[in-house]
């Protein structure tokens, strides 16, 4: 009679071979939390001078900071430092500036957003004062993300146009104006900026023309009949190589109509 005896050889090779899988894993360390993503700063951050206010804007950030999708970007903090035109280093005091605005995109005010820009206007500067100001995206989380920065002095602006005229022919309206002939010292002339608004509309806070005008006058022809237009006029100077703008002049209604 002949008797078999079942061999461990399988069972010790399976025992072996998970032992030396288990070895080479090494040693497991805590899991690491992700990383918090926080938007990047808003790219073309700018502050011109219209009048005696201030047009701050800047393009939406599509990023975050390690350059990943920004899809949570719930709004913007601004702030703001006063500083005296004669101050060195108004950036060594950027920490102190206080808040002056909080912008929710899902509430922005009419007219503030065009496309992918964002415009807002500080009413509240004096001339002769500089002003420091840091934008910072802020994501739904209520993260703020990477800030931008600009800054300028108020200088003396120069004055609106005046004697604002407009003619309203078939899907056409002419304009005309008195020219800008005194400007403060050291001032030199650009030209106008022409801002047009339809029905009770505000105005945009970009011009109708992309550059100044240098005649003092205008043919709209990207109107329609019937309809009620409004034009007012800045004029646009330019000192030390930044422009500065007056504040918008009295507006001129205007309807168009065929037959004229």
């Amino acid at each position: 009679m002949r008797f078999f005896v079942r061999r461990p050889f399988p069972i010790l090779l399976l025992l072996a071979a998970l032992g030396l899988s288990l070895g080479a894993c090494g040693k497991r360390g805590p899991v690491r939390p992700l990383a918090e993503l926080s938007p990047a700063a808003p790219p073309n951050f700018s502050a011109e001078q219209k009048g005696e206010s201030i047009l701050l804007s800047w393009d939406l950030p599509r990023v975050n900071q390690d350059d990943s999708p920004l899809v949570d970007l719930a709004g913007f903090r601004i702030y703001r430092l006063t500083f005296h035109p004669e101050d060195p280093c108004p950036e060594c005091r950027e920490e102190q500036a206080p808040l002056v605005a909080e912008l929710d995109l899902d509430y922005l005010p009419s007219g503030s957003r065009l496309d992918e820009r964002l415009f807002w206007f500080d009413t509240c500067a004096a001339l002769g004062s500089g002003y420091l100001y840091r934008i910072l995206p802020v994501n739904h989380k209520g993260r703020p993300g990477a800030a931008a920065r600009s800054h300028l002095i108020l200088g003396e602006p120069p004055a609106p146009p005046v004697g604002l005229s407009a003619a309203g022919h078939d899907r056409l309206v002419r304009l005309s104006w008195a020219p800008v002939t005194s400007l403060p010292e050291e001032a030199e002339l650009l030209g106008y900026h022409l801002y047009r608004r339809s029905g009770d509309a505000p105005y945009s806070p970009q011009p109708l023309t992309r550059e100044p005008l240098s005649a003092a006058q205008f043919e709209d022809f990207s109107v329609a009949n019937d309809q009620v237009y409004s034009y007012a006029l800045r004029t646009v100077m330019v000192v030390e190589d930044r422009r500065i703008f007056s504040s918008r002049s009295e507006e001129i209604s205007v309807v168009p109509k065929a037959g004229r």
